[in-house]
């Protein structure tokens, strides 16, 4: 994957359930309700913006997914920086970070392009035989004219 575009487009297409089968270490029936919920309750909200969010909490819990209580958290927590599916994909691709608490310094392992361009490439080459070449262009041309119009604003 080289562009950002690609990227944004393979978390657009992406399903959560192949998200969860992929990388989830604790994957049982009541935490995949719970991931289905979190997407319904948040329909207003795009699904790459929503996939990015569950494989950064998959990144940073060690693959343990927590229950829909934390993860509408984090969602509200996103939100408040991430507007766009390109946000949401300088999020997971952002460097290391070290955050600073009364004069102590804690190093604390963020994410890192690598693997996120791991993860996007394995969901793209699942996702892309399963769509429409038609309405993967159409979705994408969506995806651009909101970034288009939130730039504009």
């Amino acid at each position: 994957m080289k562009s950002v575009d690609q990227k944004i487009q393979a978390l657009a297409m992406a399903d959560p359930m192949i998200i969860l089968d992929m990388y989830c270490k604790n994957l049982d029936d009541s935490l995949k309700k719970d991931v289905i919920k979190l997407y319904q309750d948040h329909m207003e909200v795009s699904t790459a913006i929503l996939n990015a969010m569950l494989i950064f909490i998959l990144k940073y819990k060690d693959g343990y997914i927590p229950h829909y209580t934390y993860m509408a958290s984090a969602l509200k927590q996103w939100l408040k920086h991430v507007e766009t599916p390109k946000d949401a994909l300088l999020k997971l691709t952002r460097k290391k970070s070290n955050v600073i608490y009364r004069q102590k310094t804690l190093s604390h392992k963020v994410s890192e392009p690598d693997w996120m361009d791991d993860y996007v490439k394995k969901l793209w080459e699942l996702e892309e035989p399963k769509k429409d070449p038609q309405w993967v262009e159409d979705y994408y041309q969506t995806l651009k004219d909101k970034e288009k119009k939130y730039e504009e604003n």
